[in-house]
């Protein structure tokens, strides 16, 4: 499969800037972005996959045995333009000089507060120079690679009494086995057409710099279930789960690849190694050490199911839910300290203590994520059958949430799991289906959730936040046509619409935050600075949007035709915005716009 991959814009929120230069575009709300993609490196993504499975299911005269197996093999790489002209990673290079230096030439614009000067030396020390955010048409950027490589064998076999019994039984065993290797690289951007590889030690494709490791993860739970009817209207049911999940990694960057750009020990020799948990600065072994870790937890389930009359339920349950821990790419929490923590807050200068924001802490190890969820319900018929409604109330806690963070800077770029140590959601949820008539049906869902961060250390100024990733609210409502045209053909239709509440996609969202821009505006412009490199990200939530799409077609017994156009009305949204706030900065990418086809399925 071929597809494309980064579709990003670089989103600047720097609110003192804007004001002082008189530059709107420095502080932008995410909604009322423009999408501009000028990348000199076309975004590619290559996969391969091989997936192959069986299952058996056998009667024994106690019970019903059920198995599966399931061997999957995925191949990925990812390509695309890099992010590090914001920080001057490559302005030392000649084919960045001439790149830039042959764009403003040619009187190439970009989106503002950006722009091309005669150099690609920040315009805060040079006034001839640019002012450059990531993806830009330079080789400035360089060119980022990941690397994600995937082969594992699942399998269960599980063991159920018959339905028929009062009391009905089931129990199981699954296993997962996962190898898999993840890098992500910054390489040279050489103007010519790249060379893939995520660690080239030569070449016009140079590795500037890399995180590579090798993941394995063993799984074996056990579970089982046990169901009761108390009496003829309901029903109790007790189900366990145990999982014991042992995660190990080991770093697969050479200890004798050394760096070309970056001085990690600030000594002015470009001799440290590439990955930069292995400088000396933070340990003197040479070696990044392998590390493993075991977690384990028992997972209850309690579900009461009470059938009032004929055509109305009432339900409720209560369980604990995990997700393992596990490891980040070796070197992460070395990067974070050396690049961000210590430069915004190095050299006498404490930016972020001045704001009252603790920096960011990450951990090359994150912790296992657990839930506890409670529930309450009803499902109902009313007229005649005609209308069924269903509705719930939950509550949901949830310690160690697992929340993925995305950091750049002059070392590039780096993912990241880090943890929330507590937060909570709670809301209700309501759907309805109505036959209109005999060949009319509308169906309604909805949903609203209230969250809130309790405690995140983090990041723990973003206590009383939302969850990221958390819309306020979602609606969906369809009406579906079915029509007999005669005994062999029916004209079928839907149309549907989709309503997704404000969401915000980082624990980081309102007030002041300190970014790397205060120490380099500082040293560009002198004492009293800094203030132009404050960050605010009260912009960065997207809005309320709704998007509404058509079908329309003709089945036979064992065929069909359908033409649909999604986003019918071309509705301009963002689909995401993943802040990295120590940039200043967002990385947005638009919505789907509209799109029709059609589709022709033979069903046999």
């Amino acid at each position: 499969m071929n597809a494309s991959s980064i579709v990003f814009n670089s989103i600047f929120h720097l609110p003192v800037f804007a004001a002082a230069t008189n530059t709107p575009a420095a502080f932008k709300d995410s909604n009322d972005a423009n999408f501009v993609f000028q990348p000199n490196i076309v975004s590619d993504n290559d996969q391969k996959t091989f997936e192959i499975s069986s299952k058996f299911d056998y009667e024994l005269d106690w019970a019903s045995v059920t198995g599966w197996y399931l061997h999957s093999d995925i191949d990925n790489n990812l390509i695309s333009d890099g992010t590090s002209a914001a920080f001057g990673f490559f302005n030392n290079d000649p084919v960045c000089q001439q790149s830039v230096a042959d764009l403003h030439a040619a009187g190439v614009q970009l989106p503002s507060p950006q722009f091309i000067g005669q150099s690609p030396v920040g315009v805060i020390f040079d006034p001839n120079g640019s002012f450059l955010g990531a993806y830009t048409p330079t080789t400035c950027d360089g060119i980022q690679e990941q690397l994600r490589n995937q082969t594992d064998d699942s399998g269960e076999i599980r063991f159920a009494s018959s339905a028929d019994q009062r009391l009905r039984w089931m129990f199981g065993f699954y296993g997962l086995s996962i190898d898999r290797q993840v890098g992500v690289s910054l390489n040279r951007d050489s103007g010519q057409e790249p060379i893939r590889g995520v660690l080239q030690l030569g070449g016009p494709n140079k590795t500037a710099s890399l995180v590579f490791d090798d993941f394995n993860t063993r799984v074996l739970a056990v579970f089982g279930q046990l169901e009761y009817d108390v009496s003829d209207d309901v029903e109790a049911s007790l189900a366990l789960r145990f999982d014991s999940e042992r995660r190990d990694t080991h770093s697969l960057v050479p200890f004798d690849a050394r760096q070309s750009l970056i001085d990690l020990n600030f000594d002015g020799v470009l001799d440290d190694p590439l990955n930069p948990a292995l400088s000396t600065l933070i340990n003197n072994t040479g070696v990044i050490p392998a590390k493993q870790k075991t977690f384990t937890q028992l997972q209850p389930k309690f579900s009461l199911t009470w059938d009032v009359t004929d055509d109305t339920t009432l339900f409720t349950s209560w369980g604990v839910g995990f997700k393992a821990g596990g490891f980040n790419n070796s070197g992460s929490a070395a990067t974070v300290n050396i690049f961000i923590d210590s430069f915004i807050n190095g050299g006498g200068n404490t930016f972020a203590d001045d704001l009252g924001v603790p920096l960011p802490v990450i951990n090359d190890t994150y912790k296992k994520q657990r839930s506890g969820s409670f529930k309450a319900g009803f499902k109902t018929r009313l007229m005649d059958g005609r209308l069924q409604l269903s509705g719930a109330g939950y509550y949901t806690n949830v310690n160690d949430m697992h929340f993925f963070e995305f950091f750049v800077g002059s070392f590039g770029l780096l993912r990241t799991v880090s943890n929330i140590d507590n937060v909570d959601l709670y809301g209700g949820e309501l759907g309805a289906t109505l036959l209109m008539g005999d060949y009319v049906t509308f169906n309604f869902g909805g949903n609203y959730t209230h969250s809130k961060i309790k405690a995140n250390s983090s990041r723990p100024d973003t206590v009383g936040n939302d969850s990221p990733y958390t819309p306020h609210y979602n609606l969906n409502a369809a009406l579906d046509f079915n029509f007999p045209m005669n005994n062999d053909l029916n004209i079928v239709a839907r149309i549907d619409g989709q309503v997704t509440g404000k969401t915000w996609f980082h624990t980081v969202q309102r007030g002041q935050r300190p970014t790397i821009f205060e120490p380099l505006f500082q040293i560009g412009f002198g004492a009293g600075a800094g203030p132009l490199g404050i960050a605010d990200f009260s912009n960065a939530r997207r809005d309320t949007y709704a998007t509404v799409n058509l079908r329309l077609g003709v089945e036979g017994e064992h065929w069909s035709i359908t033409g649909f156009v999604s986003n019918l009305f071309d509705k301009r949204f963002v689909e995401e915005i993943i802040p990295a706030p120590e940039f200043g900065g967002t990385f947005d990418a638009p919505g789907a716009r509209q799109r029709f086809g059609v589709q022709v399925a033979y069903n046999y």
